[in-house]
């Protein structure tokens, strides 16, 4: 896989929606408390969430590092 691939892979945005405005105000406070940007956030939360749930490998997290 090119370098261009991987890059246009990682690159591809999706939409998610949050029930209320409420969360996500809530939400966007966490992330400024963390010094963190909603995506930084988002993708570390769901990175937890799917290892956790066994849809991702550990083995993920190590390959990720060394993009």
């Amino acid at each position: 896989m090119s370098v261009r691939a991987k890059t246009t892979q990682r690159a591809k945005p999706f939409l998610v929606r949050l029930p209320s405005s409420h969360i996500r105000q809530a939400y966007e406070q966490y992330c400024l408390d963390n010094m963190r940007s909603l995506d930084a956030q988002s993708a570390m939360l769901i990175t937890k969430e799917l290892q956790a749930s066994g849809y991702l490998s550990s083995e993920f997290q190590r390959i990720n590092h060394k993009d």
